[in-house]
């Protein structure tokens, strides 16, 4: 899946940053991610917008991500 959501972020400007579920324990607990992996949280200005949860093709990545753009 992280190929998938660099080439995302990348053609969308998004800033990318990987947590490790094992290691970063602070932000796992910050973020709340739940038992289903992947987990990418969009935020803006600091508060989550919304989540995608589970692996997901690009197209379908795009699709959410546009939708919730508005």
């Amino acid at each position: 899946m992280r190929p998938r959501w660099q080439a995302f972020c990348l053609r969308h400007g998004i800033l990318f940053s990987e947590i490790d579920f094992d290691v970063d324990l602070d932000k796992v607990e910050q973020y709340h991610p739940g038992g289903v992996l992947p987990v990418m949280i969009f935020l803006t200005d600091g508060s989550e917008t919304f989540r995608v949860i589970g692996e997901k093709r690009e197209k379908e990545i795009e699709r959410i991500f546009l939708e919730r753009q508005g």
